[in-house]
């Protein structure tokens, strides 16, 4: 060095390098000592403690005049691990587009359609989302899937689960087994409690769990006398809608219900929304077109963009044409003239008349001959392109099991008319008699009440009878049944049913044997030589059936066990996952007796036989059961259904005009709730009112049928055409497979290499060991940095962490949330806070772009030419306007040949990079030309900047669009109602008063338009960026 240099080195404030590691910057202390000869500097590298180093070792900062081929020569590049941290630092950021950050995180199985309502919702501008998938494809999951990413990307920490009263704890369950998310089961007070202090609802992964009938608000729920826990609730959620949203998330199940306007269930939705940042709405209701209840649910999703009917369905017109062009650019027939037929059709809709990514798209479509075919790639990239302009596929997403079961199982369905004993027989109309004379002495109660009884012996006439004599009123939890009949709420019915009971014991005391009831069951018998063949035949498997009428599973459970038989019971009120865990593991229990409840939100696909003993009126409560066994896991080509009725009665003649006519058994009812419509409950109520004959039973099933036909004949109709309409399409599932092919997610190395990293350039005194098994890790944090980072996760609020205890603690790290249970080691997941710590820390430290020199073995990267060198430069791409987008890029480029590698190529290229490359450490003396290696890093620098220039102006056209599409919604839904205000005034002349409150409305109605606009053009226009992440060479041997 010379003595300019050692005079720099000694003054305080210089800044220097390590020679061989670039990337440590560091600030000389103006402390220096010649040792023997040795001249020596005290330099303090990011932050650390001072040392003393060699002046070779350094250089100055200011110094640096070489380019890159200097620094290759001189061997004076950065090493791969410092590309790792980078791609380390800016995918474990949250917020690159191509990274599914829930992908394989999960204690689920990938599926790769689960994930399209992942990327739909990133892409909602409204972040809300329909999941409108058939029964039985994972709605629940998609949801938890969504929770998952929004976790990682939006740092999300509250979410609020809405179900019906009986799937809360499955929720509870899914969320903590599967998505390492501890939920609390909570009511109308408990909710409102929390919400009564919203600031301390920011426990790091908070989920509260309501059913929906435990929070709805009553009507008059605005007047402060109506004092219950749920108007209370209502007001509050009323309250905090002006503030910011109380929860990250808001998941809706069985979202169906809030499709009438005019329900509490539509009111509890309206202001849940309004505290929500993001909501998902899960229903397996199908895409109907014609169907208003439709508009309800999306409305509630975009509140702003489809606040009346009329802008949805020109929404959904417009869209049709963009979803034909993308399906022609699936088959290879298709002519260039062909797609652009349906683009000009889409053109002629207002939607998308300005839309500058159409007109972009037909512009390039007409400088192609249209009579020619486009190629692969050609195809591709269209569809994405067409894609884009999708009007709807970020807000409803639809999957049909028909479109992901290939191999789905087939339904074998067998029914069994069982004849009545004469025992069975004689007891039946001896309990009908004593129903019939307590109409007739009580002034004929409602018809349901009086027919309970005998659905109580359509099940199992012994353990009716026994029920009766026994004087117990209605079991708690058949209520249930009654609204699955009628529609009716069962509510308020046990005292009413207690008094029919109890006559109905009293008459038939002493005119029936139990004892010989016992021994004369029919239906037992059948079902017992059932359940022996099958299970001789198939030692092990397993059998569930299903009963509406607790006491019948109890009296089955007895027999069975009488025969030989395990059987187990599963009903509400219990711990169903223990229950069927303990069943499905056992070696000796042969058949799961399900209840009605239990049946809801199980998965029983371990299974293939299931006997109906006794039939639910509603098909779809048939459907719903079946639908345990006959979902996504299921490994048998057949299912088989068998199910009983006592010949002659009501349920004999619904099985055999009603389900068998339609084979309600062997067709799975995708939406039956649109299907049946309120069929099944007129017909219930009818049936159940004891006033008709026979005959008269017999032409309202027919007529039921008849109903269910038509409807369900239009709605496939409807089906196909909405697949037309709001099809993501196949395109979108399999951009998920490739990214999980490509391993395009955080994995475990990526986590420790992450840490190992920190640790290593931050934390002198630490130790990190592999323990070698199970992912364990022994970690001591020095002092300085354990309480740094336990007054880091106090300050954020986040889960506190041994790390912080400063001792050598055993942790696991595994990029996998926690699953129930108590763990007996802390696990570091891409959610653990020392990770959040870590980019904290990582975006305080000096940009620096490392220049690289690497070799990789041809056989990891089949797409380079072997013995060649290429010329790369990866970017980190930012975009932000209507969304936000970050993204990777790189360009790779022949020295030889100057060659551009393609897009694809490039992609898969950096992954392997990160995986398989090492340093070429003998690049100063195998490099070839200076001249080439400068000029093939020129050219890569410029191809990059180019194709950012593109992807930057197709961005501000998505963009523009998006805009102008909110603009004319908000403009439109403006216009009507302000008209709507005005024909008020015009129709109430003379009534001042209220004119005075409707011109107060008129003027509310003028600022908010104004501040949803004014919000809109905020993002009008995009924010970018480019970040250098590397460059360098690669060496293909």
């Amino acid at each position: 060095m010379t003595v300019q240099q050692h005079e720099a080195l000694s003054q305080a404030g210089t800044k220097v390098r390590m020679k061989y590691d670039p990337s440590q910057i560091g600030e000389c202390t103006g402390k220096a000592d010649d040792d023997d000869g040795d001249f020596l500097v005290q330099v303090s590298f990011n932050g650390k403690r001072p040392d003393w180093f060699l002046a070779d070792q350094l250089e100055l900062l200011e110094e640096e005049v070489e380019d890159d081929i200097t620094r290759i020569r001189t061997g004076r590049t950065d090493t791969i691990d410092t590309l790792k941290r980078a791609f380390a630092r800016i995918q474990l950021g949250g917020k690159m587009s191509e990274i599914f950050y829930s992908m394989d995180t999960t204690h689920t199985e990938f599926m790769p359609h689960q994930f399209k309502p992942v990327l739909a919702m990133l892409d909602s501008p409204s972040q809300g989302l329909l999941i409108a998938d058939e029964v039985g494809l994972g709605k629940t999951i998609e949801a938890g899937l969504i929770w998952t990413e929004l976790r990682f990307r939006k740092q999300a920490r509250r979410l609020l689960v809405v179900c019906p009263a009986m799937l809360t704890e499955k929720w509870q369950y899914e969320l903590r087994y599967r998505f390492g998310t501890a939920g609390t089961i909570t009511d109308a007070a408990g909710l409102l409690k929390i919400l009564e202090h919203p600031d301390q609802v920011t426990v790091d992964n908070q989920c509260i769990i309501c059913s929906l009938q435990g929070i709805r608000p009553p009507s008059e729920w605005e007047k402060a006398e109506t004092s219950s826990p749920a108007a209370r609730l209502a007001r509050r959620l009323n309250e905090l809608s002006i503030e910011d949203p109380v929860f990250d998330m808001t998941i809706i199940d069985e979202a169906h219900y809030l499709r009438n306007p005019e329900t509490a269930s539509a009111t509890l939705g309206n202001l849940l929304r309004r505290v929500s940042d993001h909501i998902a709405l899960l229903t397996a209701t199908p895409v109907n077109t014609s169907n208003r209840d439709l508009h309800s649910l999306v409305k509630l999703a975009d509140p702003d963009q489809f606040q009346f009917a009329e802008q949805f369905q020109s929404i959904l017109e417009a869209n049709r044409p963009l979803v034909k062009a993308s399906n022609a650019l699936k088959l290879q027939a298709s002519t260039y003239g062909n797609v652009l037929e349906h683009l000009a059709d889409a053109q002629q809709h207002w939607v998308l008349k300005r839309s500058e990514q159409l007109q972009e798209l037909i512009q390039e479509l007409e400088g192609y001959d249209l009579s020619t075919t486009p190629n692969s790639s050609q195809r591709i990239r269209l569809r994405e392109r067409v894609e884009r302009l999708n009007l709807l596929s970020h807000i409803i997403t639809r999957t049909r099991k028909r479109e992901v079961m290939v191999n789905r199982a087939t339904r074998e369905a067998k029914h069994l008319p069982v004849p009545m004993s004469p025992e069975e027989q004689s007891a039946y109309d001896i309990a009908t008699e004593a129903i019939a004379r307590y109409a007739e002495e009580n002034d004929s109660p409602e018809g349901f009440l009086l027919a309970m009884p005998q659905r109580q012996m359509s099940s199992c006439i012994y353990a009716a009878v026994d029920h009766w004599l026994n004087k117990s009123g209605l079991v708690e939890g058949d209520d249930g049944q009654f609204y699955e009949d009628t529609g009716e709420d069962g509510r308020g019915l046990l005292e009413s049913s207690s008094r029919l009971i109890g006559y109905i014991g009293r008459h038939i005391a002493g005119k029936v044997d139990l004892s010989a009831l016992r021994s004369s069951d029919s239906k037992y018998s059948r079902l017992n030589a059932a359940l022996s063949e099958f299970l001789k035949r198939h030692p092990d498997e397993k059998v569930i059936v299903f009963s509406y009428f607790k006491k019948t599973l109890s009296y089955l459970n007895s027999r069975l066990k009488e025969d030989s038989i395990r059987s187990i019971i599963v009903q509400g009120g219990q711990d169903k996952k223990a229950i069927i865990d303990e069943f499905r593991n056992s070696n000796t229990q042969q058949v799961l007796l399900s209840s009605e409840v239990a049946s809801e939100g199980v998965d029983l696909q371990f299974m293939r036989f299931i006997i109906n003993y006794d039939l639910p009126w509603n098909p779809m409560k048939v459907e719903q059961r079946i639908g345990r066994v006959d979902r996504i896991g299921q490994k048998s080509p057949k299912i088989n259904i068998l199910s009983f009725v006592y010949k002659g009665t009501i349920d004999d003649k619904i099985l055999s005009r009603l389900f068998d006519r339609l084979n309600l058994f062997e067709n799975s009812l995708g939406g039956a709730e649109d299907i049946l419509g309120d069929s099944i409950s007129v017909m219930s109520k009818r049936l159940l009112s004891g006033k008709l004959t026979p005959a008269q039973q017999q032409a309202q099933i027919e007529q039921t049928a008849d109903a269910i036909e038509q409807r369900r004949r239009d709605e496939e109709i409807v089906d196909e055409s909405s697949s037309s309409l709001v099809a993501l399409g196949d395109y979108i599932q399999s951009q998920v497979t490739e990214a999980h092919n490509s391993n395009r997610k955080i994995s475990d190395e990526d986590l420790i290499e992450y840490i190992t990293d920190f640790l290593d350039r931050h934390a002198p005194g630490h130790t990190i060991n592999n323990l070698a098994k199970d992912h364990q890790f022994t970690i001591k944090l020095p002092p300085n940095i354990a309480v740094d980072f336990g007054d880091f996760t106090r300050k954020e609020k986040l889960t506190p962490s041994r790390l912080s205890i400063g001792h050598e603690q055993t942790f696991i790290i595994n990029n996998q949330v926690a699953s129930g249970g108590k763990q007996k080691h802390e696990i570091i997941n891409q959610f653990h806070p020392f990770i959040k710590y870590i980019s904290l820390k990582s975006l305080q430290e000096e940009p620096h772009t490392p220049l690289l020199a690497l070799k990789v073995n041809a056989s990891n990267i089949p797409v380079l030419e072997t013995g060649e060198v290429y010329a790369f430069k990866v970017e980190n791409w930012s975009f932000s306007g209507s969304k936000e987008e970050d993204f990777l890029r790189s360009s790779f480029v022949n020295c030889n040949t100057l060659n551009e590698v393609s897009r694809n190529d490039a992609s898969e290229i950096m992954g392997c990079i990160r995986s398989h490359a090492s340093d070429w450490l003998e690049a100063p003396t195998q490099l070839g030309s200076d001249e080439k290696i400068r000029q093939s890093i020129d050219t890569v620098e410029k191809l990059l900047a180019r194709k950012y220039r593109k992807e930057l102006k197709e961005k501000q056209s998505e963009n523009n669009d998006r805009i102008r599409i909110q603009e004319e919604s908000v403009r439109k839904s403006h216009e009507k109602k302000r008209s709507q205000l005005e024909q008020a005034i015009n129709n109430n002349i003379g009534n001042s008063r209220y004119i005075k409150m409707t011109r107060g409305r008129l003027k509310s109605l003028k600022n908010q338009t104004e501040m949803l606009l004014e919000k809109i053009n905020k993002k009008k226009k995009i924010k970018d960026s480019r970040e250098p992440v590397a460059v360098g060479i690669l060496k293909v041997e």
